[in-house]
């Protein structure tokens, strides 16, 4: 796909589409250096069904964004999640570049590969692996839809086998699996 745009120093490219829309959320790069972490924000651009616009600053201080995940939630609203320094984040309001934290102490490697997922009900959950006593095991934090405040850590798994490259699903009946 041509997006007619030059990808230098961008990293960690997510996509999401709904029909013929989509949104491409990346890590840009200020300076092409990639050990210093204040320099790296989020930018976005946008697919109309015809022709790609933007690039958009997404964020723009001096905090390491990475990391990004977006989805379409069940109401056909575009979901945003990503690595803020140590904690896990939403934007709430894509206008204003508002946001909100799902989850602190989110650093280091177990968060590089989580996963934002959407069930049937538009509630949020975030799923990562993590070391439980002497097991790996899958852990999870959910949005109240409600309320739209997020659950403590709830574990999905409790097994000996190390469970990696994993990929949640909800069923119809809004079951995480």
């Amino acid at each position: 796909v041509d997006t007619g745009l030059d990808f230098v120093n961008a990293t960690q490219f997510t996509v999401a589409h709904r029909g013929d829309e989509a949104t491409l959320v990346y890590v840009q790069d200020g300076d092409g250096d990639l050990t210093t972490g204040d320099d790296q924000d989020l930018a976005g651009i946008t697919f109309d069904g015809s022709a790609w616009a933007g690039p958009v600053k997404i964020t723009d201080d001096a905090i390491p964004d990475v990391a990004p995940q977006l989805l379409y939630d069940s109401e056909g609203v575009l979901q945003l999640a990503w690595r803020k320094a140590d904690a896990l984040v939403r934007q709430v309001d894509s206008t204003t570049g508002s946001v909100e934290p799902i989850r602190a102490g989110s650093g280091g490697v177990t968060f590089t590969n989580f996963q934002f997922l959407g069930n049937p009900d538009s509630r949020l959950v975030v799923v990562w692996q993590d070391i439980s006593g002497d097991n790996v095991d899958l852990f999870y934090v959910a949005q109240d839809p409600v309320t739209g405040s997020w659950s403590s850590d709830l574990r999905l798994t409790h097994d000996g086998a190390v469970e990696q490259d994993f990929s949640g699903v909800f069923t119809t009946d809004g079951a995480l699996h």
